[in-house]
């Protein structure tokens, strides 16, 4: 989630293509992005993300209209894997972590304390780190909250020097073992990966495929069919 403006417009058309919304709800989720997208541009940035939450972080939507689907993963249903908060938990001494802190899956303060900066745009900062170091981008393809559609939106909407070489650049079939694991797309110091059968948790749907991305770009291996 990097630059609003630019991924908000993507939820209503994701969910019925899969067939998860009837068209009735697709055009209130329309009229939710709109509305977000048009406080962005007025600068109302805590407004775009209540209509955000509404989209991405509300259990009763879920609930009501969407059968429960997971946000992570539109292919998952229920909260998801929350096992990692447990582990952290019961490792705490083998972490050097102090008994009185206390391990939970999310933290509603902290996400709160962050509401109008949700809505902010950080592409111009992702521009500065692309003209520096290389870039890694990756997505689940099942992912719902952080979409598909929204991130490569936003990454041909780049102001990058590069950008029309990141246009113009070929789409490669990423392969394991003859296995098709997602597709990548490299220009320069920005990379792109699609993880097939992953939501935005890459490394819990997939892990071996993330540890295989994580190989490619560390060696610089711009070569994905294996």
């Amino acid at each position: 989630w990097v630059d609003p403006i630019n991924q908000f417009n993507f939820y209503d058309s994701l969910l019925y293509s899969v067939g998860i919304v009837s068209n009735k709800f697709r055009d209130v989720c329309t009229w939710q992005q709109t509305q977000g997208m048009l406080n962005i541009y007025r600068g109302a940035l805590g407004n775009a993300t209540v209509h955000w939450d509404y989209l991405t972080n509300n259990d009763q939507v879920w609930d009501t209209y969407m059968g429960g689907m997971n946000e992570f993963n539109f292919r998952q249903y229920g909260p998801g894997d929350e096992s990692f908060a447990d582990f952290l938990q019961k490792n705490k001494g083998s972490l050097g972590v102090p008994p009185e802190v206390n391990y939970i899956p999310g933290n509603d303060k902290v996400y709160d304390s962050f509401h109008e900066d949700i809505s902010k745009s950080y592409s111009a900062d992702l521009v500065v780190a692309i003209r520096n170091v290389k870039v890694l981008i990756y997505n689940g393809q099942e992912d719902y909250v952080v979409n598909t559609a929204g991130v490569l939106n936003y990454l041909n909407s780049l102001r990058w020097d590069n950008i029309a070489s990141w246009k113009r650049a070929r789409k490669d079939v990423w392969r394991i073992n003859n296995a098709i694991r997602g597709w990548a797309k490299v220009s320069g110091n920005l990379w792109f990966v699609l993880v097939n059968r992953a939501g935005h948790l890459v490394p819990t749907d997939q892990p071996d495929s993330a540890f295989n991305m994580l190989g490619h770009f560390i060696r610089e291996d711009r070569n994905w069919s294996q």
